[in-house]
């Protein structure tokens, strides 16, 4: 692949008004600090100095080759919005230029390798990613395009506002909250954990704290939730400057139940005083557990470019997302996801269009099977590969001979049958494709023989439904679908 820019070329009126795109860095994130001096060697700049003293920053990180960074540096934008708003105009905002791509000072002033004098009649700083600084800053936020211009909160909040009119650029700024007044705040800045789904129903939820307060944080309570009912409860202890983060790892919550659940992360007691910002004490995420489930392994193995790479796992033949990830590290990654045994649809993603090189390759196996191979040159922007995740180990001779699920589709009910050849132990779920139990038979001893149990729908959205059935220690599932 090559290196990235953006390729605005739909007409700056677009480009400069409403139009924004999506970064790599999720809009949300906290901003890492960094500390570079301008190309002239004469003033240091740190990040977290102006978002301190309560002014946002518009950041724009850009290309001295890049044709669509150079036509929004002649637009004046970020000139007009530093020399009305930035320091030497009311001083309510700063802006800071980084060149991304490792470009020398002669090539900032329009060398060979530039599209043009990037200084000439520039107002605010600009950096280089050369010695004395580096390019820690372009890693920090995951930038994979040029230009990606970021508005970044004195909350230390990240998002991204795109190449904007310098109106539109304070108009942005104008949304981030203003300096927090309290003194003793705590805040769910974000949860890690659980986000997706778990082939264990013992869970352990990750958090991000943050001081939102004045006061030196140095003690919260951390409360849990499954479903609003608390499942424990913890003190953290740390010390935690305003507005700085803390990853805070729970204590496990032991024997969730299967099936679609909302864990929810309250925070109270900073410093053991009442929260004086109760709006921000709480975050929920929404999981799955399949405690039967299949742990299903996503192999990526990348070219020299892996922040352009991205994958996603949806129900088949639905837009409901299963997993995914934005964040593909370089060289090879393993991430393993807790599927239900059902079917799927596997989409790899480029950013830039190209596919990845040699060795790029995406592998999804099961149980020493691979259901999903796609190599990095068999696609350009995206490429995708149902697959189904079948149970296995089954001897479904010694107590099953058959199951059906019919009529399928149906339209008001169905019939869900199972035929053992032995006495067994049966227990049968019906879940909609978002995890939730629709249709549910208790777990009790059948005779050998068949069994018919009705599935009525009346009440039930059209859609794909999952059967699983679990029989002794094996699983079977079959997939229905009402349609009226």
């Amino acid at each position: 692949m090559k290196k990235l820019y953006f390729l605005l070329v739909l007409g700056l009126t677009l480009s400069l008004t409403s139009y924004t795109v999506s970064a790599q860095m999720a809009d949300g994130s906290y901003a890492p600090d960094f500390s570079m001096m301008n190309y002239q060697g004469t003033t240091t700049y740190v990040l977290y100095d102006y978002l301190d003293a309560g002014k946002p920053v518009i950041l724009d990180i850009s290309a001295v080759w890049c044709t669509p960074c150079w036509n929004y540096h002649n637009t004046g934008a970020l000139d007009d919005a530093y020399t009305t708003w930035g320091p030497t105009g009311t001083n309510e905002l700063m802006v800071l230029w980084i060149e991304g791509d490792g470009g020398t000072l002669a090539q900032l002033q329009g060398g060979t390798g530039s599209v043009g004098d990037w200084t000439a009649g520039t107002t605010f700083p600009m950096l280089l990613t050369i010695a004395p600084n580096n390019a820690t800053v372009v890693s920090d936020y995951e930038v994979g395009y040029f230009p990606t211009v970021y508005l970044i909160c004195p909350d230390r909040t990240v998002s991204e506002v795109g190449q904007q009119t310098a109106a539109n650029l304070k108009l942005a700024c104008n949304t981030c909250p203003v300096l927090s007044t309290t003194l003793n705040d705590v805040k769910v800045f974000d949860i890690s954990g659980p986000v997706t789904s778990s082939c264990s129903p013992d869970i352990t939820p990750t958090i991000t704290i943050q001081n939102y307060g004045n006061t030196t944080l140095t003690a919260a309570t951390i409360t849990s939730k499954i479903d609003g009912v608390v499942v424990g409860t913890y003190v953290w202890g740390g010390s935690l400057d305003r507005y700085e983060v803390a990853n805070v790892t729970l204590p496990v919550m032991a024997g969730v139940a299967d099936g679609a659940h909302t864990f929810t992360a309250e925070v109270s007691l900073p410093n053991g005083v009442a929260d004086e910002g109760a709006t921000n004490n709480a975050m929920s995420s929404s999981f799955a557990v399949f405690s039967t489930g299949a742990n299903v392994q996503v192999k990526v193995v990348t070219d020299s470019y892996a922040s352009e790479v991205s994958w996603k796992i949806f129900e088949q033949g639905t837009s409901t997302l299963v997993a995914g990830n934005d964040d593909v590290s370089s060289g090879t990654s393993n991430t393993y996801v807790c599927l239900d045994y059902a079917c799927y649809t596997f989409t790899i993603y480029d950013d830039y269009g190209d596919g990845m090189s040699s060795p790029g390759k995406v592998l999804v196996t099961f149980a020493g099977d691979t259901l999903v191979y796609i190599l990095g040159t068999a696609y350009t922007t995206s490429k995708s590969l149902d697959f189904c995740v079948t149970s296995i180990g089954m001897d479904e001779g010694a107590a099953i001979t058959s199951l059906n699920v019919y009529p399928n589709p149906f339209t008001s009910a169905a019939n869900i049958a199972v035929n053992l050849t032995a006495p067994q132990e049966v227990a049968i779920n019906v879940y909609n494709l978002m995890g939730q139990v629709v249709y549910q038979v208790p777990s009790s001893t059948l005779a050998a023989g068949e069994h018919i149990y009705e599935f009525n729908g009346n009440n039930l959205s059209n859609g794909i439904y999952i059967v699983r059935m679990n029989v002794g220690n094996q699983v079977l599932t079959n997939r229905i679908e009402l349609s009226r």
